[in-house]
């Protein structure tokens, strides 16, 4: 049923085009040639509008006349330039001169050089962070903030509020491995080829085929 629809669609488009192009050239130059009319004016703005039209017809008469002295005078306009043409500085950003790979950041993302006064940077407040944490007395809220330069209350609403990660290891671990947390500490990837202490079962050395 579709298809029937379809292919009588079709046929009748076929039969109805040609008298939809009937003098369609004349049809289109009547629309162009047509005047299209001006939007209404606002109400309020009419009113204006006639009022001034009443007060200074002159003005309404002379917008509509050339005036001779004004396109005298710009006949008699000529621009001259001397010298040399000025030069045109590029306000582009040069390219970067580095092309290598950068490393990529501890803290994901790179560090400023210089740290104005009264700011820190993420190494620094972790820095103040672990030592707070390990001594309270000796690094205290206002220790810190004399020794970097900071808000004192600012100081004390981060140490109350943000604290460091440590690892804290059970009895029976600890004992059974006394040097894991020394290697954790030292941030160094352990492998179990490196450390085969720390493995339940030991493992066997690679045996090198030649």
């Amino acid at each position: 049923m579709e298809q029937y629809s379809t292919a009588m669609g079709r046929v009748w488009s076929k039969l109805t085009r040609p008298v939809k192009n009937i003098n369609v050239e004349s049809r289109a130059h009547k629309v162009i040639d047509e005047i299209p009319t001006r939007a209404p004016n606002y109400p309020s703005t009419e009113k204006v509008l006639d009022k001034f039209i009443n007060e200074h017809p002159e003005l309404l008469d002379k917008q509509k006349q050339k005036d001779e002295g004004l396109l005298t005078n710009l006949k008699h306009i000529r621009i001259e330039s001397f010298g040399p043409p000025p030069e045109i500085k590029s306000l582009k950003r040069p390219l970067p001169t580095i092309t290598t790979t950068q490393k990529e950041p501890e803290y994901g993302f790179f560090e400023p050089r210089r740290i104005p006064v009264g700011k820190t940077s993420i190494r620094l407040a972790l820095n103040f962070l672990a030592d707070h944490q390990a001594a309270p007395k000796t690094y205290s809220a206002a220790v810190i903030a004399t020794e970097h330069k900071l808000d004192i209350r600012q100081v004390e609403q981060v140490i109350k509020y943000f604290h460091t990660f440590h690892i804290h290891m059970p009895l029976e671990l600890k004992k059974k491995h006394p040097k894991l947390l020394d290697l954790l500490e030292t941030k160094k990837t352990i492998g179990a080829k490196d450390h085969p202490e720390l493995l339940d079962t030991p493992v066997e050395p690679e045996v090198k085929k030649t």
